[in-house]
């Protein structure tokens, strides 16, 4: 057994040929076993190329955004229905009738929260214009008592209204404030309401 063993390779020797031993890390397959076919590797990369081309066509988180934006301001533009409501007795401009105004929903500016600037309050300040001096009582000046007056610049609830609402200069300001206060220790406005104008101690005295 071991001449036999010991000969082969004399042999391989004398026949020119060297003995080789053939190394491999696949596992062979039986005759029986076929490799994979090339078409499932094909239908993978098709559905990964569809997957890409899917994702691709998708929109970022930007764009979302934007697109959000934009359909929430298209929602606030669309004309909703009619939302205006009429008082018995009350008197409407015709214009008040049409579809366009019935419709028209006008947004509420907020309050400015500092008074204007002395060169526009100056415009608009009646106290101003006119020359009068609430807070100083005076023979020529009797605006002290003009309960009328006074409570254009006081809320429902009887609280003195800001610069910001008034739209009155500083020096107006302050001098109303004192014209009001006075008015209530003298009894001719309200405390805690606003004072009606046309009757009791709304008007002059």
């Amino acid at each position: 057994m071991l001449a036999r063993v010991a000969l082969r390779p004399v042999a391989a020797a004398a026949a020119g040929r060297a003995p080789v031993r053939m190394f491999g890390t696949s596992m062979p397959y039986l005759r029986n076993e076929r490799p994979a076919p090339k078409k499932d590797n094909e239908q993978a990369d098709s559905n990964i190329e569809h997957l890409a081309s899917f994702l691709e066509s998708q929109p970022t988180p930007n764009q979302r955004n934007s697109n959000n934006r934009n359909n929430a301001r298209n929602a606030d533009t669309r004309a909703p229905g009619p939302t205006k409501t009429f008082a018995n007795g009350h008197y409407y401009d015709p214009y008040t009738l049409s579809p366009e105004a019935m419709t028209n929903q006008f947004r509420r500016r907020a309050p400015p929260l500092l008074g204007p600037s002395k060169r526009e309050a100056m415009k608009s300040d009646p106290i101003h214009i006119l020359g009068l001096k609430p807070s100083k009582p005076s023979l020529a000046d009797d605006s002290y008592k003009n309960g009328a007056l006074l409570s254009e610049y006081i809320s429902e609830m009887g609280r003195i209204l800001p610069r910001n609402l008034t739209g009155l200069t500083r020096k107006s300001q302050r001098s109303i404030g004192k014209a009001i206060r006075r008015a209530r220790a003298f009894g001719i406005l309200p405390v805690h309401t606003r004072s009606n104008g046309n009757r009791g101690a709304g008007g002059w005295r």
